[in-house]
C-alpha cells in the first residue's frame, strides 16, 4: 500500500471514529445482529492499522491514531472477549503514550481509555506492570506541564486516580506517601477554581489508608492520625457534616494516646484536640467538650516552653473557652478567667497579630460588662477593640500591610467596633462615637470579603442608628441606602437550602429588617420601594422555595450546584467565629478565607446564570413594581402599614403610575386596628 497522504490523515481519523460512532450508536440502541455491526469496528480498525504502519513517528497525528486504534480494539474486546483484541488495544496505547509524551501532547482523554484497558488485563493476570507504566507517563507529563497550564491539574487529577487504585490493590507505603504528595500538589493547582474541602476530603483518604498500614508502636503513625484528624477539622469548617468534626476528635484522641509524655511536640496534639472539643461544642452545646478543652489547654500550656510560638495561641484560646464556658453556664470565675488570659496573650504579642488579640480581649471585656454593667469594662474594651482595628503607630513599618481590607479577620473586629461605638453612642451621645461606629459598620457592609451575616448584621445596625437618634428626613436617606444592601443580602442569608422555619429564624435574627426598610423608605418618599420591599418581606420564606422548585423542574442540575454552594457559604461564615479558629493557624485560616471569597464569587455566577434563563430575569430579587400592579387588574389593592411614627394606606391601581400613600392618621389606626381584630376572630374559628 502507499506512504499516506499527510494531508489526508485528518479525513482518515474522522472515518475510523465515525465508525466506531456508528457502532457504539447501534449497539445503545440494542437492535442489531452483533456479527454485522461488529464489521464497522473491523473498518475502522484497519483503517487506523494502515494509518499507523505507513506513519513515522514524527507525525504529529500518529498518537491520536494510535489512542483511536486501542480504543477500537478495546471496544471489539468488550464485545467479543477475544484476548488479541485487548493485547493489542494496550500495545497501541502503550505508543501512544509514549510519542504524545514525546510530543508534549498527552490529554486526559488518552489516560482515561488506557488505564481502563491496563484495569480489563490486571483483572485477568494480576499484572501491576502497565499501572506502573501508566503512573510513570503521567509523572513525566506533569514535570514537562507548565504551572500555568489546565492541562496539569487534569493529569495531577488523573495520577491521583492511578494511585489510589494502586494503593487499594497493593497496599504500599510509599504508594500512600506519593498520593499524600501529589494531592497536596492539587490543592495548589486547584486554590482558585475547586472549593478547597474537595481536595481536603482526599488528603483526609489518603491518610486513613495511610495510618490504617502503620503499627501502632510506629511513631508515624501518630503523625499521620494529627494530620488526619485536622485535616477533617478543617473539611468541617467547609461543610458542616458533624460526622467530620467527631472523626477528627477520635481520631486526635487515638494520636494523642500515641504520643509518650516526653515527646517534645505533645503539645502540638494536646492543642489539636483542645480545638476540635472546643469546635464541636458550636454544634451540640455541650459543657463536657469545654470542659475537655479548657483541661487540654492548660495541659498544652503547662508543657510548651517560654518562648515558643505556639504559646501565645494557647494562651489566647484558653481564653476564648473560658469566654465560650461563661456563656454557656453564666458563671462569673469564667468570664474573668478569659480577661485575664486575653491580657496576658496581648502582652505576650506583637504587631502585626497583636490585633486579633486585642479584639479577642475587647469582646470579653464588653460581655462582662454587659453581664454586670461596668463602666470600666465599657472604656476598655472600646479601646481594646479600637486598637484591634488598627494597633500601630502610623510610623510603624508593617502599619500600611495591617488588616488590608481583604482580611477576613478586619470585618470582624470592624463590625466588634462599630457594635461597641454604637452602644456607648446610644448612652452617652458622642457625635464621634456614631460617626466613627457607622463608619465601621458601612465598611463591613460593603466588603467583597465579608461573610454574608457579617453584611447582613452590620448593614443592619448601619441602617438602625437613625431610627434609634429618632432623626428627621435627612438622616433617613442614609439608612435608606443600608437597607438598599441589606435587602440584597437577604437571599444570601436565608439561604435557599433552608426549612421554611430556618427562614423565619435567619430573619428574626436582624431584627424584622422589612419593617423598617419600609418605614425608611416611606420617610424618603419612596412608597413603591416600600411596597416592594414589604412584599419581599412577606414572600420570603415560600417564594424562595417556589423559585427554587420552578428551577429545580426547568435546570435540575444547576439548582442543584446552587444550593450546594449555598449551603457551603452559609457554613462557611457560621464558621469564621471564635470557637471555629481554635484550631487555625495562617495557612489554614487563608484557606477558609479563600474558600468564602471563591463560594461568594461563585454563587453571584450561578445566580447570574439562572437569570439568563428566559423566565427567571428576577430570580431572588425584589419584585418590581410593575410585576406587583397585575394584582390590580380587578380592582384596587390598599397595603395598610402601622409601624413607627405613622400609618399609610398604600394604594396601587390599574392604569395609575406610582404608588398613591395616603397617610390621614387616626382614620388608618382605627381601620388596621379593626382589621386586626377582625384577623384574630376568623383565626380562632
Amino acid at each position: 500500500m502507499p506512504e499516506i497522504d499527510p494531508q489526508k490523515n485528518d479525513l482518515l481519523l474522522s472515518l475510523s471514529k465515525a465508525f466506531i460512532a456508528r457502532f457504539e450508536n447501534v449497539q445503545h440502541k440494542q437492535c442489531f445482529d452483533l456479527l454485522w455491526d461488529i464489521s464497522h469496528l473491523d473498518q475502522a480498525i484497519s483503517i487506523l492499522d494502515n494509518g499507523v504502519q505507513f506513519m513515522p513517528d514524527t507525525d504529529p497525528k500518529k498518537h491520536d491514531f494510535l489512542f483511536s486504534l486501542g480504543q477500537a480494539c478495546l471496544t471489539r474486546f468488550e464485545n467479543l472477549q477475544q484476548t488479541v483484541d485487548l493485547d493489542k488495544a494496550i500495545d497501541s496505547f502503550y505508543r501512544g503514550l509514549d510519542l504524545a509524551l514525546s510530543h508534549n501532547a498527552l490529554q486526559e482523554e488518552h489516560v482515561v481509555g488506557t488505564s481502563k484497558a491496563f484495569r480489563m488485563r490486571f483483572n485477568r493476570t494480576d499484572d501491576s506492570s502497565d499501572s506502573d507504566h501508566l503512573i510513570s507517563i503521567l509523572e513525566l507529563a506533569i514535570q514537562t506541564v507548565p504551572e500555568n497550564d489546565s492541562q496539569k491539574l487534569k493529569l495531577v487529577r488523573l495520577l491521583v486516580l492511578e494511585l489510589s487504585w494502586h494503593v487499594d490493590h497493593f497496599k504500599e507505603l510509599a504508594d500512600i506517601d506519593k498520593l499524600v504528595s501529589v494531592q497536596t500538589k492539587a490543592m495548589e493547582l486547584s486554590a482558585d477554581t475547586d472549593p478547597h474541602y474537595l481536595q481536603l476530603y482526599l488528603l483526609a483518604n489518603s491518610q486513613t489508608r495511610r495510618f490504617s498500614l502503620l503499627k501502632d508502636a510506629d511513631p508515624v503513625k501518630a503523625g499521620a492520625l494529627l494530620t488526619w484528624g485536622n485535616i477533617l477539622y478543617l473539611k468541617f469548617l467547609q461543610d458542616g457534616e458533624s460526622i467530620d468534626i467527631d472523626t477528627a476528635v477520635t481520631s486526635l484522641q487515638n494520636a494523642l494516646g500515641l504520643v509518650t509524655a516526653d515527646n517534645p511536640d505533645q503539645h502540638k496534639y494536646l492543642h489539636s484536640l483542645m480545638g476540635a472539643y472546643a469546635t464541636r461544642v458550636d454544634y451540640f452545646r455541650t459543657v463536657s467538650d469545654i470542659d475537655n478543652a479548657i483541661a487540654i489547654c492548660g495541659e498544652a500550656l503547662s508543657q510548651t516552653p517560654h518562648g515558643h510560638p505556639d504559646k501565645l495561641l494557647l494562651q489566647s484560646n484558653r481564653g476564648i473557652c473560658h469566654n465560650h464556658r461563661f456563656w454557656l453556664l453564666k458563671e462569673w470565675h469564667d468570664i474573668d478567667n478569659a480577661i485575664l488570659f486575653h491580657r496576658e496573650a496581648v502582652e505576650l504579642a506583637s504587631y502585626p497579630e497583636k490585633a486579633q488579640y486585642l479584639n479577642d480581649l475587647g469582646c470579653s471585656l464588653w460581655m462582662r460588662y454587659g453581664a454586670f454593667g461596668d463602666m470600666s469594662d465599657h472604656d476598655a474594651g472600646l479601646r481594646a477593640l479600637s486598637g484591634a482595628v488598627e494597633p500601630t503607630p502610623k510610623s510603624h513599618p508593617e502599619a500600611v500591610k495591617l488588616r488590608p481590607e481583604n482580611h477576613p479577620k478586619r470585618n470582624f473586629g470592624l463590625l466588634s467596633l462599630g457594635k461597641a461605638l454604637g452602644e456607648r453612642y446610644r448612652q452617652f451621645h458622642i457625635p464621634a462615637d456614631r460617626s466613627e461606629s457607622l463608619s465601621s459598620l458601612w465598611q463591613v457592609a460593603m466588603s467583597p470579603s465579608g461573610t454574608p451575616r457579617e453584611c447582613q448584621e452590620a448593614s443592619f445596625r448601619w441602617a438602625l442608628a437613625p431610627w434609634v437618634e429618632n432623626q428627621e428626613t435627612d438622616a433617613w436617606k442614609e439608612t435608606f441606602d443600608a437597607y438598599e444592601v441589606l435587602m440584597n443580602l437577604i437571599p444570601q442569608v436565608v439561604w435557599l437550602g433552608s426549612t421554611i422555619r430556618e427562614h423565619h429564624e435567619a430573619l428574626a435574627s436582624s431584627g424584622d429588617p422589612m419593617r423598617f426598610a419600609a418605614m425608611s423608605a416611606l420617610i424618603c418618599d419612596r412608597p413603591d420601594r416600600a411596597v416592594e420591599w414589604l412584599e419581599q418581606g412577606r414572600s420570603i420564606a415560600w417564594g424562595l422555595r417556589m423559585s427554587m422548585d420552578e428551577l429545580k423542574a426547568q435546570e435540575p442540575a444547576l439548582a442543584e450546584k446552587l444550593l450546594q454552594v449555598g449551603r457551603s457559604l452559609d457554613t462557611a461564615s457560621s464558621h469564621m467565629g471564635d470557637m471555629s479558629r481554635l484550631l487555625q493557624d495562617d495557612s489554614s485560616e487563608e484557606i477558609l478565607g479563600q474558600n468564602c471569597r471563591h463560594l461568594a464569587e461563585e454563587w453571584e455566577r450561578l445566580v447570574a446564570e439562572v437569570r439568563r434563563i428566559p423566565g427567571f430575569e428576577g430570580f431572588l430579587l425584589p419584585k418590581h413594581l410593575e410585576h406587583l400592579r397585575k394584582a390590580s387588574r380587578h380592582g384596587p389593592v390598599v397595603i395598610l402599614y402601622c409601624s413607627g411614627p405613622g400609618c399609610h394606606a398604600l394604594i396601587l391601581s390599574d392604569g395609575m403610575e406610582g404608588v398613591v400613600n395616603l397617610q390621614h392618621q387616626e382614620t388608618l389606626k382605627y381601620l388596621h386596628s379593626n382589621l386586626y381584630s377582625f384577623s384574630n376572630i376568623i383565626n380562632l374559628l
